[in-house]
């Protein structure tokens, strides 16, 4: 929402410092060693991914379309981010809590954990940039006309909620909740999997409709009257000619 109250001229500066912002914020977090569920609710530590979001909806606003060098980036972005998103997942089953491995193996397990915490939320971000930038740039696409469909853009509409509020949400519900109820599903089964899907699908709408959507009507309402409010200068030279 902060980027609603940027002024254009500042939007692509903030949008890089976002995005940069985002995985500085993580390393913060691992090197200052923050409780995991205070960590995760800072909304900076998913900036690289709204920044990068915002700067396709920026680029297709302004030009009314992709340039090439624009369409290189997407495929870069996907070029970069996959195989690195790929590592991250084989190293996901690493803690920082795991203290024994650790002090036996700090060597390598350190870089690893920095890597996962660090890096790898980044390279997700930069494959959704990609994947996502490639199918505006064809939006004739089959896949791109599902992307259109009633819930998809439902979907895309509360997205920002949804990847801002997962990661507190499952810190909240494995740290708070499934310790202390032996009856909630545990993390690795379907059930967990869909139980977090739906808490998260609650509480990302719950905020779009009464936060970020408020916010944006406010913006636009603001901005219309702005412009009715202006005051029109005309040159009376310009309408004298032709009078003499």
């Amino acid at each position: 929402c902060l980027l609603i109250f940027v002024p254009r001229r500042w939007l692509r500066a903030v949008i890089a410092i976002a995005i940069l912002a985002a995985p500085l914020t993580r390393w913060m977090d691992v090197y200052l060693h923050w409780d995991p569920i205070y960590a995760q609710c800072i909304p900076l530590v998913a900036f690289d991914a709204l920044g990068l979001g915002a700067l396709i909806a920026l680029h297709e606003r302004e030009r009314g379309g992709f340039s090439a060098a624009m369409a290189g980036s997407f495929r870069w972005g996907l070029v970069i981010g996959t195989p690195i998103a790929v590592a991250g997942l084989l190293v996901q089953q690493i803690r920082v809590a795991d203290s024994q491995l650790l002090a036996h193996h700090a060597d390598w397990i350190r870089p690893l954990i920095y890597f996962r915490r660090v890096i790898v939320d980044s390279a997700l971000a930069l494959v959704g940039f990609g994947l996502i930038g490639l199918l505006r740039r064809n939006a004739s696409s089959l896949f791109a006309a599902l992307l259109r469909s009633g819930p998809m853009v439902y979907l895309g509409l509360i997205s920002y909620g949804t990847y801002v509020y997962h990661i507190p949400l499952k810190a909240i519900y494995d740290e708070r909740l499934a310790p202390y109820h032996k009856w909630l599903p545990r993390e690795g089964g379907v059930g967990y999997f869909l139980l977090l899907i739906g808490m998260t699908l609650i509480v990302a709408s719950i905020s779009w409709f009464a936060m970020e959507r408020p916010i944006a009507n406010w913006k636009r309402r603001w901005k219309t009257q702005s412009v009715i409010d202006a005051p029109i200068q005309i040159n009376v030279d310009s309408l004298m000619v032709g009078k003499e």
